[in-house]
């Protein structure tokens, strides 16, 4: 780090630990979405508990966060705590849907890369 405190890349040190924290929230995101995809709610739940901002949480390379995966699923129970968590619901999945269009989908198939 220069006296500036920007490193040799020409980036500084607040612009770094927030692209960090944001790739850590990235990979906890994707744990949680794993546990999701698969409908492992009793694994889920408690990391959404520990870190709600996570319930909101879509990485690019996901189709939904959380919310809508539970929304998809039809799981009503997961959903309201969810909600309790403050998950948000106007959140727009990958391909703009809401929690509310996720739940309204008649398809029965695996959500893809959810």
């Amino acid at each position: 780090l220069s006296q500036l405190g920007r490193t040799e890349e020409g980036v500084g040190d607040g612009e770094l630990r927030a692209r960090r924290l944001s790739e850590d929230l990235d990979r906890q995101a994707h744990e949680v979405l794993d546990f999701c995809k698969i409908q492992d709610w009793d694994a889920a739940l408690p990391l959404l508990r520990a870190a709600p901002a996570l319930v909101n949480r879509r990485p690019a390379a996901r189709l939904f966060n959380p919310l809508q995966l539970a929304a998809w699923f039809k799981r009503g129970d997961v959903v309201k705590e969810m909600l309790e968590l403050r998950g948000d619901p106007g959140l727009r999945s990958k391909q703009g849907a809401t929690a509310l269009d996720v739940a309204r989908t008649e398809v029965v198939r695996s959500p893809g890369s959810a």
